[in-house]
């Protein structure tokens, strides 16, 4: 899940979008500052097939490293083994860690990141300065929430918008466009939201369904804290 990261030399911490929402404790934003742990210091993954995992910095000197990486131990490894981690590709928060704002939609770290990264191509192509830029600036938003099946509608994301920069007149023509695009999209291609989710934000790595889940804890041992006992999936 790396290339749903943005990847441009317009995107830096200093310059808006990313300046508005490191202001605004968006730890998506912040995580792009790059930080380097120190040795015992505690990491969150935001991104790939550990997101939303800790893991804590080991003494990696004895071994043959490039000079972007370093190595964690996995809190849910249990045996010896270390996780290379690589700067400016894994996306990670350092400790301490922020509590959640509260404009952050409620869904998992990888569904709020999928928002977030389509958001930025976005803003990408505002800076271009495309032509119909609102609506521009909507599509990837859609095709993302579209594509990950997000039951959400144009206002409960409009916060997270709002606050790397756009700006707040745009409101009702936003929501209006993403609510129309998102209702076209299902009803022409199908991918019925799944209302299971929701959940507070930033609460899980992912969402798992229940075969996923099983999944997990057959072939790795653990399921990242669900309930075996849910039942099946519900979509609306």
């Amino acid at each position: 899940m790396h290339h749903w990261i943005v990847r441009s030399s317009s995107l830096v911490p200093t310059l808006a979008p990313l300046s508005k929402g490191i202001a605004a404790e968006c730890p998506f934003c912040k995580a792009r500052k790059h930080d380097i742990p120190a040795i015992g210091q505690r990491i969150l993954f935001l991104v790939g097939g550990d997101v939303g995992e800790f893991g804590i910095r080991v003494d990696d000197s004895k071994l043959d490293l490039r000079l972007d990486q370093f190595v964690v131990k996995m809190d849910y490894e249990t045996r010896g083994y270390l996780r290379n981690v690589t700067r400016f590709l894994d996306l990670f928060m350092v400790e301490p860690f922020s509590p959640v704002p509260n404009w952050m939609p409620r869904l998992s770290i990888q569904d709020a990141l999928a928002i977030h990264e389509s958001m930025l191509r976005g803003f990408l192509s505002l800076q271009e300065r495309l032509p119909r830029q609102t609506k521009t600036f909507v599509y990837s938003i859609v095709s993302a929430c579209w594509w990950q099946r997000l039951p959400v509608n144009g206002s409960d994301i409009w916060p997270m918008i709002e606050v790397h920069g756009l700006d707040k007149k745009k409101k009702t023509e936003f929501a209006a466009l993403f609510d129309f695009g998102f209702e076209l999209l299902v009803r022409s291609n199908g991918r019925k939201p799944i209302k299971r989710k929701l959940m507070p934000p930033l609460s899980k790595g992912r969402y798992l369904s229940k075969n996923d889940r099983e999944i997990w804890l057959k072939h790795f041992g653990h399921n990242f804290g669900y309930d075996q006992t849910d039942t099946a999936d519900a979509t609306s």
